[in-house]
């Protein structure tokens, strides 16, 4: 895995894509801070945190698209899938060499409540909230980034595919609000979920009955809960895209709350995405 991780941030220095990401990264911060601190004549840097995690739908793409997208473009996917290495180690060296560009990146932005500090006593508490949240909200993406750019082979699709999604998680709040909550249309998404699941474990697998059992098996079982259990797919549809709004759960560290469970979540959310992200390599491989 560190053999991928040095693999991963020489080629962002030994060509102009990691200077830049750093460049314009910085330069937008300095642009928010300036218009929000400076001009608005506020001591809030949080605030400054907050409003710049419009960001990640411009620069989180910029930067995953490389990852096996870029790979395949270059022809160097067959050579780095044929290494003597798992694909729990390209995965994660990739993943590990983006978040560490991120967050290097991140880091050269503390300049700015630095600065703040000499006209005044800031909320650090507030601040250094925020900077872990905007870490671990950075960082969740870019698992999102890793898997899209897995499943595909086109820079451009890649970009296009992490910024649409990066997209429907910020506006996943205003998507809930208009989800049906009724039993009935809970049960269809549940069998919908389960024909998903089926045709992409058929995808992976290519074993027609290994997917054929899993869409019976949890067709059964929600029939089954359905009639025993109803009250349980009672607002379901709801519950299930709430755990995506990853933007909420950004509000408790702009505050300087650090709450495990929205540190576990955003945890267990890039976790997820790595772990789909090492099956679909392994896949590759395998066909490779």
């Amino acid at each position: 895995m560190k053999t991928i991780i040095k693999r991963e941030l020489l080629s962002y220095f030994a060509t102009m894509t990691g200077w830049v990401f750093i460049g314009l990264f910085v330069f937008m911060s300095a642009v928010y801070f300036s218009i929000i601190n400076v001009l608005g004549l506020l001591p809030y840097y949080n605030l400054t945190l907050q409003n710049k995690t419009i960001m990640f739908m411009i620069f989180v793409p910029a930067l995953t698209m490389r990852f096996f997208a870029g790979e395949a473009r270059q022809n160097t996917d067959k050579l780095l899938f044929t290494l003597p290495i798992s694909a729990v180690e390209i995965v994660l060296g990739k993943f590990f060499g983006g978040v560490l560009l991120f967050l290097f990146a991140l880091g050269l932005t503390l300049i700015f409540p630095f600065i703040l500090s000499f006209f005044g006593t800031l909320p650090v508490a507030h601040i250094a909230g925020t900077f872990i949240g905007f870490a671990l909200v950075g960082c969740a993406f870019i698992a999102v980034g890793l898997l899209i750019s897995a499943v595909s082979n086109s820079q451009i699709l890649s970009a296009i595919g992490t910024f649409c999604t990066i997209l429907f998680l910020f506006l996943v709040d205003v998507v809930v609000s208009i989800l049906p909550s009724g039993e009935l249309a809970s049960v269809i998404y549940a069998f919908a979920l389960v024909i998903i699941a089926a045709v992409l474990l058929y995808a992976f697998t290519k074993n027609f009955y290994a997917a054929m059992t899993t869409g019976a098996m949890g067709s059964f079982l929600i029939a089954l809960t359905y009639f025993a259990m109803n009250d349980m797919y009672t607002g379901l549809i709801t519950r299930s895209f709430r755990w995506l709004s990853i933007m909420s759960r950004f509000d408790n560290f702009s505050r300087g709350i650090l709450n495990i469970s929205d540190i576990i979540y955003y945890i267990t959310f890039a976790a997820a995405l790595v772990i789909i992200t090492i099956t679909v390599v392994d896949v590759r491989r395998n066909e490779g």
